[in-house]
């Protein structure tokens, strides 16, 4: 009966050596006997844990430092647009939003290019993200004095180029010059 079986430690005993055989497959059982298996073995076992690592760590590297607002360009086919530059924080955009396109002035068709010398800060991203008009919105990584900067972000078909302040700078002089075209 069952409730015997279970009462007889011994009965589980011819199965252990089947249990044994399969939990030890592969832990020497097998083995390169040949000394260019075993040197091939070796090789694997060097590749798999010294350049297999580094070559996973380069491409994991790479991909983080992946920044997809150096190559974006904007488009001048896609209509009227406005190119913003300088200083842009996050608050003032969403300010300047506003009153873009609001049903006042009649700006709802035009497309705001961002051009910033680096990638935008976590409050901008926030707006490129979440703002009601974000598919009229690009932004750009690059310099107003670089020519390539400007020629992707299409400043020759433009309808205006909105070069931002420092509202509270620490040198007001600096800040002019920095905003400043010559």
């Amino acid at each position: 009966t069952a409730q015997a079986r279970h009462h007889r430690p011994h009965a589980a005993l011819p199965h252990l050596p089947a249990a044994a055989a399969l939990a030890a497959a592969g832990y020497g059982d097998y083995s390169p006997s040949v000394l260019g298996s075993q040197l091939m073995v070796i090789g694997i076992l060097v590749i798999t844990f010294t350049v297999l690592p580094y070559q996973t760590n380069a491409l994991i590297g790479s991909l983080s430092e992946h920044n997809p607002y150096l190559a974006a360009r904007y488009s001048a086919a896609k209509g009227r647009h406005v190119v913003v530059t300088g200083h842009l924080d996050a608050g003032v955009m969403e300010l300047l939003l506003q009153e873009l396109y609001t049903n006042d002035y009649g700006f709802h068709f035009y497309s705001l290019v961002f051009l910033g010398p680096g990638r935008p800060s976590c409050g901008m991203q926030r707006v490129l993200k979440y703002h009601a008009m974000n598919h009229r919105m690009r932004y750009l990584q690059g310099s107003a004095t670089n020519h390539s900067d400007l020629e992707r972000a299409q400043v020759h078909a433009a309808d205006a180029v909105l070069i931002m302040a420092d509202k509270t700078p620490a040198d007001s002089r600096e800040e002019d010059l920095k905003n400043s075209i010559a």
